[in-house]
């Protein structure tokens, strides 16, 4: 059995994941999306995602973080990406031959069901705003799970709290598999998963949204488009007014997935 897996660590992420699975929907995929729930997420969220169909795996080893990850994160205003330690556990999730792991900042704008025909390890290439980002990316990665994987993870973890700096569950894979970047073969093309801040260049530049597809968008970092009020004209202002006329777009269709997400919150 193959399917969508997102790690969805508390509340605060439940509409990105409701919009995730509208618009799996809307593309007409043929496999379903699963919810890896984290501790934090409360008994209200699970029975919501359980009124829409999504099916809710938690993890099979418990991941239990040196305090002083915690601490480091967190002083550097990073404590989110402590959240996304999560994520490592659905190395081990057996019960599925294959899984695309996506982030739940993530919307689907085109079919992508080929992707999990594809080998462990294939992923898109992410851009590096700083230097704790490598040169891919665990919000959207086919994996092949096997039994207790995730334990190859801890040593790195203590291994990489020794160097003093914040990190996420990204940095931990990457040290796993350092010689991802040489496999061409694991690589994806952009329009499979692109950074919704790189969004206007590849339109402009490469004719992305025009001639080539944007097959999903990414919004990474704090600020998430489901913390705006529906219809935030602030948004459709500023890229009318920049002539970002693909973004525009992007924001209105996610939009309309966000009223549908919400419409799902009051399902019986």
């Amino acid at each position: 059995m193959k399917a969508f897996v997102t790690a969805l660590s508390n509340d605060a992420y439940l509409k990105g994941c409701l919009v995730l699975n509208e618009s799996l929907k809307d593309v007409h995929s043929k496999y379903p999306l699963v919810v890896l729930a984290g501790e934090k997420l409360s008994q209200k969220s699970m029975e919501i995602l359980k009124k829409n169909n999504i099916e809710i795996v938690f993890p099979k080893n418990k991941l239990t973080l040196p305090e002083e990850l915690i601490e480091m994160n967190a002083k550097e205003n990073f404590d989110y990406w402590t959240e996304t330690f999560l994520k490592l556990s659905a190395f081990d999730l057996t019960q599925y031959e294959k899984i695309l792991l996506l982030d739940n900042d993530i919307y689907v704008r085109e079919n992508i069901d080929d992707v999990l025909d594809l080998p462990h390890m294939t992923s898109v290439t992410c851009l590096k705003y700083t230097d704790n980002f490598e040169n891919f990316c665990t919000g959207f990665i086919v994996i092949e799970p096997k039994e207790n994987f995730s334990n190859n993870f801890l040593p790195l973890i203590n291994e990489l709290i020794k160097k003093g700096e914040h990190f996420g569950d990204q940095t931990v894979v990457a040290m796993y598999y350092p010689d991802w970047e040489k496999q061409k073969d694991l690589h994806l093309d952009v329009d499979y998963h692109m950074i919704f801040g790189t969004v206007d260049f590849h339109n402009k530049k490469y004719g992305y949204g025009k001639d080539k597809p944007i097959k999903s968008v990414h919004f990474p970092g704090k600020k998430k488009p489901w913390t705006k009020p529906i219809g935030h004209l602030e948004h459709y202002v500023k890229y009318a007014f920049r002539r970002q006329w693909m973004l525009f777009k992007i924001f209105l269709e996610y939009d309309r997935l966000l009223i549908k997400a919400n419409l799902s919150l009051l399902k019986r």
